[in-house]
């Protein structure tokens, strides 16, 4: 998995800085804006990335990181003896280089899967992101340790699905990489990705409606549908359809078989 997120960082570019990182991907989990945000600490320095395609991402690294980042680039060596001191905003500007190649890493690997282009917006500390998505809005976090010199640090990247909803049909697709990959690195990538909770809608057929015609919709009125009830349900996820089905009920719960191969099938 390391290897996987090598790419976010280029090993030429830190070792001109004398800094020696390594990444290892913990856990990627969906979850509402309001229970992702607080997971990065509150001082941690943290980038918000837009996208061309729509939506920001953020990158939050973990106050221990950014302290160590800075000794080293002010030629000191952080004294394990001696707590890490609170980081200002100062060392948020010397942090600039260091997150303009984080940037840079991050965007070709999301172009590469997207097609869209990334750009660093705003850097602050995390607190003032608290309102940088709407409350409820579902956000995916990757949690990535870092060892960085002999301390083990972290980093956080939060993508709320307005930036992660326009691009959904380009991160469903398979990688273009494909052979090309390590096979034990693209097991665990997918191993990873699997442990991801998203959000799985069944959908039995569509219709529009016209603005006052929804707003004259009262109980009990019914809304023909243009499908018949014998025909395949859809699975959809961001949007994709990802499997077919025939609803029905397991126990005392309605359900979906799986095995349909598409409508009408």
């Amino acid at each position: 998995m390391a290897e996987e997120l090598g790419p976010l960082v280029s090993p030429k570019a830190m070792n001109d800085l004398g800094i020696v990182m390594k990444l290892e991907p913990l856990w990627l989990e969906e979850m509402l804006w309001r229970d992702a945000h607080p997971m990065p600490a509150d001082e941690a320095v943290t980038v918000k990335i837009s996208s061309s395609a729509g939506g920001s991402l953020f990158l939050a690294i973990d106050p221990t990181m950014a302290t160590l980042i800075v000794e080293r680039l002010l030629g000191t060596e952080p004294d394990p003896a001696r707590p890490l001191r609170a980081v200002t905003t100062i060392d948020r500007s010397l942090l600039g280089r260091v997150n303009e190649m984080l940037v840079a890493g991050l965007g070709r690997l999301w172009e590469e899967a997207t097609g869209a282009t990334l750009e660093l917006e705003r850097v602050a500390v995390h607190s003032d992101f608290t309102f940088g998505a709407e409350v409820t809005e579902p956000t995916l976090l990757l949690a990535v340790e870092v060892k960085l010199f002999d301390t083990f640090t972290m980093l956080h990247l939060l993508l709320p699905q307005s930036v992660t909803q326009p691009v959904g049909r380009s991160l469903s697709r398979p990688s273009a990489r494909g052979e090309s990959d390590d096979p034990e690195v693209t097991r665990a990538v997918h191993g990873k990705l699997g442990e991801a909770n998203v959000d799985v809608q069944v959908q039995l057929g569509s219709v529009r409606l016209t603005a006052g015609e929804i707003a004259d919709l009262h109980p009990g009125d019914r809304v023909s549908l243009p499908t018949a009830a014998t025909e395949a349900a859809a699975l959809i996820v961001d949007g994709v359809p990802v499997q077919y089905g025939h609803i029905g009920r397991s126990g005392g719960r309605r359900a979906v078989r799986i095995g349909l191969r598409g409508p009408g099938a």
